[in-house]
């Protein structure tokens, strides 16, 4: 149990700095022989650096590698823009999150090394997520003093993080290619529930829960990919161990295989079923 909850907790710590990325830290974007590609790490401001290096190029075949601790919007603005350039993709290490939601869909044809890691999260939309249930009042009473404490949580987390993970949530319902189905398939398996919110001027703890599917993560197999309406040459998944290197999370939170239309008895995963406390969290 305290090895899952600090696999989450490395998790939320990986979420937050994707958010609000290192500025020092760039990916390669660009061309080699007139190749084009973008690998590692991407953070803000590289969607416009794309656009000026990549345009032009995708003659080419074009190799995509993007660190899971990339900015996830900044990701999907790039996907959303490849998919006007439909180019022809190679995916090398990772593709993860918005990658796996926005740019596997703009290929033209598709090539996926073998040990490339493809996976879907409700993670990057944690913050939305949160939102949704203080909106609703899941964490307050009808009182004063909780309503307070809510509103001053809220106000400790910059304005930039809920409106990125909202972006990110309404892009994904309106805008991603997979089918509403899948979509609610990965909710329900890799949702996240806050079940309380404790801080003080010092401190900021939150409980969490996983879905009744205990997973973080899904990695879909061949079929998963079908089912996603994508066709790559080829295509092998990675086991769970191999994701939750990349991932850095306990493979046990990891569902590798189709998506499902009904639940099974049993979870997809082995997550804690109790909540855990994170320790405080940074906000940078």
């Amino acid at each position: 149990m305290k090895h899952l909850a600090s696999s989450l907790a490395a998790a939320w710590l990986a979420l937050t700095t994707s958010l609000t990325a290192d500025p020092a830290q760039a990916a390669a974007v660009g061309t080699i022989f007139g190749k084009p590609h973008i690998l590692g790490k991407v953070r803000p401001g590289e969607f416009e650096e794309a656009q000026k290096d990549l345009s032009g190029h995708f003659d080419q075949p074009m190799s995509l590698k993007i660190d899971p601790a990339s900015h996830p919007v900044e990701v999907m603005r790039i996907g959303l823009w490849l998919r006007e350039q439909k180019p022809m993709l190679r995916v090398k290490g990772s593709c993860v999150g918005s990658c796996a939601w926005f740019m596997l869909d703009s290929a033209r044809t598709l090539d996926i090394d073998h040990g490339a890691v493809i996976a879907l999260s409700m993670m990057p939309e944690l913050w939305a997520m949160l939102r949704e249930q203080l909106d609703r009042g899941d964490l307050t009473i009808d009182d004063d003093r909780s309503r307070a404490s809510i509103a001053g949580f809220i106000g400790k987390i910059p304005a930039e993080l809920w409106e990125r993970s909202l972006l990110l949530r309404e892009t994904r319902l309106t805008q991603a290619s997979a089918p509403a189905w899948v979509q609610s398939f990965v909710e329900a398996a890799t949702r996240i529930q806050i079940t309380q919110i404790v801080h003080d001027e010092r401190d900021l703890k939150i409980a969490m829960q996983l879905s009744p599917q205990k997973c973080l993560w899904w990695v879909p197999d061949a079929e998963g990919l079908r089912q996603l309406g994508l066709s790559p040459t080829r295509y092998v998944p990675v086991t769970a161990a191999e994701a939750a290197r990349a991932l850095e999370v306990d493979p046990k939170t990891i569902y590798v295989g189709p998506a499902l239309q009904v639940m099974p008895d049993r979870p997809l995963c082995e997550g804690p079923s109790k909540y855990m406390e994170l320790p405080r969290f940074l906000v940078r």
